[in-house]
């Protein structure tokens, strides 16, 4: 795993038994949201689920939210099901920083009750989170921070089940 972690950044893996449980585990992000004791509770682990299935989407745990992947894992010579590798990229200040760098924009992140993650920084380069919750629907709007005007429009976040998960702010 440890060559995995140059190639993946905030991105954790966690690799897991076919029960569920945890295996091991190499965390590349500055935070996980997906802990070995909330792996029973996710829907990747449903009772009944193809276990040679590959899933990806959004996961929320608690207040927090991340994109995760699972995969199957395979011995390639007799063919049974090992367990899964658990990828989790973490909606943070870091996946933030990405995809302001991919859509030259700035962004903030939301999951249903809390701020997740802002580029907007004040003078001290500390994030800064426009007051207000992001209106619904994705109508443009004027968004002030800090003295500039800023169209922006808000984008719904949904889980795998197609529920709210939170929003993204675009400026």
């Amino acid at each position: 795993l440890e060559i995995k972690s140059f190639l993946f950044s905030n991105v954790n893996i966690m690799i897991v038994r076919p029960d569920g449980s945890r295996l091991l585990s190499l965390q590349n992000a500055l935070d996980n949201v997906i802990q070995p004791s909330d792996l029973h509770g996710l829907d990747f682990f449903r009772p009944g689920r193809d276990p040679l299935m590959r899933e990806a989407g959004i996961v929320t745990v608690a207040d927090r939210v991340c994109l995760a992947a699972i995969s199957p894992g395979i011995d390639p010579d007799t063919f049974p099901h090992k367990g899964y590798i658990l990828l989790e990229s973490p909606l943070n200040a870091d996946f933030a920083a990405q995809l302001k760098e991919r859509i030259k924009a700035d962004v903030v992140l939301y999951s249903p009750k809390i701020p997740l993650a802002s580029t907007f920084s004040d003078d001290r380069g500390e994030m800064i989170f426009p007051p207000g919750s992001p209106p619904g629907g994705s109508a443009p709007f004027d968004l002030q921070v800090g003295g500039v005007h800023y169209l922006s429009t808000a984008f719904p976040i949904e889980n795998i089940h197609k529920q709210p998960a939170g929003s993204v702010r675009v400026a």
